[in-house]
């Protein structure tokens, strides 16, 4: 059987030495079985054993260069926070005040809206109240001061609490206390003449005179005054209907007006 060599069907894979198909032959010399064969070529050295390099090492992974943390954004605060620089805290007074509590305050809108006031809540926390001041519906009578919606603020410096906040103004003098003078005595009776002619009827008196005698008379103020020339009597009504005011007409007598409220 002849050997015949079949190529692998992949370069460098092994291939195939592989026999033909057997045959009968007959040879002369120097055997009856077998030809003078050809020596056999020398071996071929082996090949070498493929080395297979040790697996290659992946670059070293350099880390993405750290970014700092973007600063924290400021807390959110209300706009009217900013206002609170330019205000008075009412708490700060001695003895501590609200937007509504003092006279001054509604009746002038500049006094009102120049305050605020400050309260601390059940978790500890500070909240604030802008004053507002609400016109009064009658021209001359009190309005209102009051207070907005409560907001909490944080502040940097001076203190996690409060804002520097402006000084108060100076108060106003206070109003001064009604004076009540003592009430005026009626003119004095004069007896009749002991043997009249005839009895003089007594002259007609409006049913009001009998009113002056409780009541006070503006023009023995220092100085005199009218009726609605005080602002106490324009805002009370007590006041103003304890008081009369005299004057002297050009015949020398005098005439009497009593004060009455108008709401």
């Amino acid at each position: 059987g002849l050997c015949v060599f079949e190529p692998p069907e992949v370069e460098g894979n092994e291939g195939k030495c592989r026999r033909l198909n057997l045959i009968a032959c007959t040879f002369e010399s120097p055997s009856p079985h077998y030809p003078p064969f050809a020596p056999a070529p020398p071996l071929s050295p082996p090949l070498p054993e493929p080395v297979t390099p040790p697996p290659s090492r992946p670059p070293p992974v350099v880390p993405p260069p750290s970014v700092p943390p973007s600063p924290a954004a400021p807390p959110f605060q209300p706009a009217a926070c900013a206002e609170l620089a330019s205000r008075f805290d009412l708490q700060a007074l001695d003895p501590p005040e609200f937007c509504n509590s003092g006279l001054q305050r509604r009746l002038n809108a500049t006094l009102c809206e120049q305050a605020f006031f400050s309260v601390s809540v059940d978790s500890g926390e500070m909240m604030y109240g802008l004053c507002v001041f609400e016109p009064p519906e009658v021209e001359g009578n009190e309005g209102k001061c009051r207070r907005l919606n409560l907001i909490a603020c944080t502040f940097e410096s001076p203190s996690p609490h409060y804002p520097p906040f402006a000084p108060a103004p100076p108060l106003s003098p206070p109003l001064p206390e009604p004076v009540t003078p003592p009430p005026s005595r009626p003119p004095p009776v004069v007896p009749p003449p002991s043997v009249p002619p005839s009895p003089a009827a007594p002259p007609f008196q409006p049913a009001a005179c009998a009113e002056l005698a409780s009541r006070f008379d503006l023009q023995a103020l220092d100085p005199p005054e009218f009726c609605n020339s005080g602002l106490q009597r324009r805002l009370n009504a007590t006041l103003c209907e304890q008081a009369f005011f005299s004057v002297s007409v050009d015949s020398g007598e005098m005439m009497y007006g009593l004060c009455v409220f108008e709401p």
